[in-house]
């Protein structure tokens, strides 16, 4: 049985996902797991490959003390994205530009309604 922190999880990759093909981004590979890290999502658009990492949040009404999923993404977070990625890299040969990127998202319960930031190049 899933947590509710893997459903919203989840919820928010779907999110991202759809978010990033309507933005012309083609996606490779989610959930890509290795023992120093995992990415969410790896997209490409052009000839630019893209690390992503999804933190999402429910809202239950009134801000909570102002958090935001972008406060979830710590250095020692992006120092395994980044490691992960460089090995993504390396075990398929690729070599072509890259970059991390994050998607923050908050949902509000209660309007049904979500708020996506993209942030690029986190590094």
């Amino acid at each position: 049985m899933k947590t509710r922190k893997q459903i919203v999880g989840q919820l928010g990759e779907k999110i991202a996902k759809n978010y990033l093909i309507k933005k012309g981004y083609q996606i490779v590979d989610q959930n890509y797991r290795q023992t120093w890290g995992e990415i969410d999502i790896i997209a490409k658009k052009s000839e630019t490959w893209f690390f992503v990492e999804v933190k999402t949040m429910i809202k239950f009404g009134e801000p909570e003390e102002n958090l935001t999923p972008e406060d979830q993404m710590t250095q020692s977070k992006i120092k395994k994205l980044n490691r992960a990625a460089l090995g993504y890299l390396n075990h398929f040969h690729i070599d072509e530009e890259w970059q991390l990127d994050l998607i923050a998202i908050e949902i509000d319960k209660e309007k049904r309604k979500y708020r996506l930031r993209h942030l690029k190049q986190i590094v």
